[in-house]
């Protein structure tokens, strides 16, 4: 931070997570919400790790002259998602536009949300270009679905015929503490932001994506 915020900048933005309102958090989950994590679990460093970027950027911001700007990320993928990227959405993805049914790791009884690459930069963009914005603000889609049925959706667009596998978990795989995490994105609409493309669209271009890779 300390190399990226001097004196000249103006204004930044800080892309943080929704993981920061750790477990049990009320569905959906206003930005004014504080999380509670327990730093004891591994999967923990990571949220914790964005709320104290949180902290120390606007710890700098404040003492260089500058704006500070927030936007906590929620399920985000499109084109460009990594083969290796390690999360059980993009596993899916890459399995399915290989013509292999997704396997998931659990019962996949989880919720998540999941927006377009190109909506979240949109979302992301309006914070930063917005004037006298102070607070945090969610950038994810209000649309619900359980890990099983996004797998499922996967499938059903690559042609599998909604087809899963299920393997058992090894001993170094972690479930997520958070079991439902749905953001409240009423900031980021009243800034005019809209969710302008839909989960089915957006597996398409993913998996058109993914198949015209030569890996």
């Amino acid at each position: 931070f300390s190399k990226l915020i001097t004196r000249d900048t103006e204004r930044a933005l800080f892309v943080s997570s929704g993981e920061v309102y750790g477990a049990d958090a009320p569905t959906p989950v206003p930005e004014n919400y504080s999380g509670v994590i327990d730093a004891n679990l591994s999967r923990s460093a990571y949220a914790l790790a964005k709320i104290e970027g949180e902290i120390r950027g606007r710890e700098l911001c404040v003492a260089q002259g500058a704006e500070f700007r927030v936007g906590r990320l929620f399920h985000t993928f499109g084109p460009g998602v990594r083969k290796n990227d390690g999360r059980s959405f993009a596993d899916f993805l890459w399995q399915s536009a290989k013509g292999k049914k997704p396997i998931l790791k659990s019962a996949g009884r989880d919720v998540r949300t999941f927006l377009y690459s190109l909506d979240a930069v949109v979302g992301l963009l309006q914070i930063l270009l917005q004037d006298k914005l102070t607070e945090p603000i969610n950038v994810g889609s209000e649309r619900p679905f359980t890990i099983l049925d996004f797998a499922i959706q996967i499938s059903t667009q690559a042609g599998l015929f909604g087809e899963t596998d299920m393997v058992a978990s090894g001993d170094n795989y972690t479930h997520s503490p958070n079991h439902i995490i749905i953001p409240d994105t009423n900031r980021l609409k009243s800034l005019g932001w809209r969710q302008e493309i839909d989960l089915e669209e957006s597996i398409d271009k993913t998996l058109a994506w993914i198949k015209a890779q030569n890996m």
